[in-house]
């Protein structure tokens, strides 16, 4: 009885060891395989070097019609860390027909993970991403914590002279582009929306002699402000001259570079002059219900140069 129990034990013994052999995998590469990568998920990527050859193929041709005339796909993107499982923490995780996007929120030092997907967006997708928030006054979003703004960007570093101090904050934007390859600056222009400030002007007109003229409500009394030198009407190098200065000098930084100006909420605003270094337009319609109500505030740009074509 001993012995035919362990002829049953060495039996399944003998069993489990051919049926193991049975159902190891084994991995079998075909002639068409042979050199192929594995596909990394692409949230999961480091480096475009880890692209598949089919991959590097299909996002060579979407670079290729990004350069092409076509409606460009824009949007404000918030929330960015590149971290995680997510996907709309990431750049990259867009859809690919996005052309344009202007980082919301987006104003300290960038992490290693965001410079990551910052680069696979550009490199891989042809995205242009831009830096952006709204510009009432200078100094915004870049101002020294315990600073005062009009202190620090006009007396410092403009030397007491505001325009001056316009020129120190618009080249500051423009290092800060530098430093992380951006690819660009998304002006947000409300003056009307509740952003006005020294550099974006909340004008009401009013009568005298049969003139109309203008003046910054929120900051001079009518009384203190009549004739020729109240017509401080929006961004140009006569009226404006703040905002026109501002603009200026994201020009000359930017443009020769081939980096963007994106002009966006009330760039009917904008003087025909000062239209001509802006980019594209983008119109905020918070108000209009209806198709028509909106294209008739895209319309109040007729203006602007090439207004159809930039919005």
């Amino acid at each position: 009885m001993k012995m035919l129990k362990y002829a049953l034990v060495a039996a399944m013994a003998l069993s489990s060891v051919a049926c193991s052999k049975w159902t190891d995998d084994e991995r079998l590469t075909f002639d068409n395989q042979k050199d192929l990568k594995r596909a990394i998920p692409f949230i999961e990527l480091t480096s475009a070097d880890q692209l598949t050859a089919e991959q590097q193929k299909y996002y060579s041709e979407l670079r290729a019609w990004k350069q092409t005339p076509h409606v460009r796909g824009f949007g404000w993107f918030g929330g960015w860390t590149a971290k995680g499982t997510d996907p709309q923490k990431y750049l990259r995780m867009l859809p690919d027909s996005v052309d344009i996007v202007s980082l919301w929120g987006t104003h300290g030092e960038l992490t290693e993970d965001q410079k990551t997907d910052l680069k696979l967006f550009q490199d891989v997708k042809g995205g242009k991403v831009l830096l952006c928030w709204i510009v009432s006054n200078v100094g915004d979003q870049l101002t020294p914590k315990g600073k005062d703004a009009k202190d620090y960007w006009i007396t410092e570093k403009g030397g007491g002279n505001f325009l001056e101090g316009v020129k120190a904050y618009a080249n500051a934007i423009c290092d800060t582009i530098e430093k992380y390859n951006l690819d660009g600056f998304d002006i947000d222009y409300e003056p009307y929306y509740g952003g006005s400030g020294n550099l974006a002007t909340a004008l009401q007109s009013y009568e005298d002699g049969g003139e109309t003229y203008h003046y910054d409500w929120k900051k001079y009394p009518a009384a203190d402000y009549v004739g020729a030198e109240a017509d401080i009407i929006d961004a140009s190098s006569e009226r404006n001259i703040g905002m026109y200065t501002f603009v200026k000098t994201l020009y000359d930084r930017l443009h020769p570079k081939g980096r963007i100006i994106l002009f966006d909420g009330e760039p009917y605003k904008l003087s025909t002059e000062a239209s001509k270094m802006i980019d594209f337009y983008v119109y905020q319609a918070y108000d209009e219900s209806t198709t028509y109500a909106a294209l008739n505030k895209v319309r109040q740009g007729s203006k602007l140069d090439n207004w159809e074509g930039k919005t």
